[in-house]
């Protein structure tokens, strides 16, 4: 059975969303969307890096309160050289409750637009993935333990590594999670962090980054830049078209998730319209399944 959830607590220190389960701040006192731009925007050479590209993929540690999510899709809205398509996964062990995500987020007037297209979305705090989509943008959350990072497979072109301080959630920042960032990173992406931490900068040379120091943000005097120099196997990728037959629930399943993706599908289907055979059975409507997570049979 999937593990429950438990939601992030937060209280405001001098107007800062401060978390009562870690004593830490969740972002510098200089104010959240500037620390993006600056730190995990800036850092990894964006908006530049994905000018003209088919699509771009950023990979996070702790989604928080979403700020970095919601100020690189305001830059990329912003951008008219942005990429065609925009994919962001983010893995968070304490997500935020609705009213509490609304309650931050008045915080932040300047993402308003955006805030409230991802509130009309935010899933039920269900562990596992949620993939949520705005357009060309798609933004993947994995609500549990970021050991999950272990079993994702993608290519990550920027990387935000964040997080409260080393010291109190070593969890997010050891070695294993480290070679689970550094094996889903593409040929020279980048890396952005604000931690300068000794075993930061040591986890990441060995998995093969070089970094650099830079200035860093607010009371921060430095932060972390790296590239991945690990020799990544490239893979040619085929030609996205695929054919489907049968246009019952399976198949328009089918159609839909590729057509989401960028494929071109073609559909065959003998029956004048779609759902005429099995899948046009009313009496499945009497036979729910029902799951206490987000299975893929309910």
């Amino acid at each position: 059975m999937a593990a429950s959830i438990v939601p992030a607590r937060y209280e405001l220190r001098n107007g800062t969303p401060y978390s009562a389960s870690y004593g830490d701040l969740y972002h510098s006192a200089g104010g959240g969307p500037a620390q993006a731009h600056h730190v995990f925007l800036a850092g990894n050479g964006l908006p530049g890096r994905w000018a003209h590209r088919e699509r771009f993929v950023i990979l996070e540690t702790g989604f928080g309160m979403g700020l970095n999510f919601l100020v690189t899709w305001r830059a990329w809205k912003d951008d008219p050289l942005r990429c065609r398509r925009l994919h962001f996964v983010s893995i968070e062990k304490h997500p935020f409750m609705l009213d509490d995500l609304r309650a931050l987020h008045r915080l932040y007037p300047e993402l308003g637009a955006e805030a409230s297209e991802l509130h009309a979305r935010w899933p039920l705090l269900v562990s596992g993935a949620h993939r949520l989509e705005f357009g060309d943008v798609v933004l993947t959350l994995f609500f549990g333990d970021v050991a999950q990072l272990r079993d994702l497979r993608l290519s990550a072109d920027a990387i935000y590594l964040d997080g409260f301080a080393p010291a109190k959630n070593p969890d997010m920042w050891t070695h294993q999670v480290l070679r689970s960032v550094s094996r889903l990173a593409a040929r020279d992406a980048t890396l952005a962090t604000w931690s300068v931490a000794g075993p930061v900068r040591e986890a990441l040379e060995e998995t093969g980054f070089a970094f650099e120091k830079r200035a860093g943000f607010g009371t921060k005097r430095e932060m972390l830049t790296a590239r991945n120099t690990r020799r990544v196997d490239s893979q040619s990728v085929p030609e996205r078209k695929a054919i489907v037959i049968g246009a019952g629930l399976a198949g328009a399943a089918v159609c839909e998730r590729l057509c989401a993706r960028g494929w071109e599908v073609e559909l065959h289907e003998r029956r004048d319209e779609p759902a005429q055979e099995a899948s046009g059975n009313h009496a499945g409507t009497f036979h729910p399944i029902v799951t206490p997570d987000d299975s893929i049979f309910a």
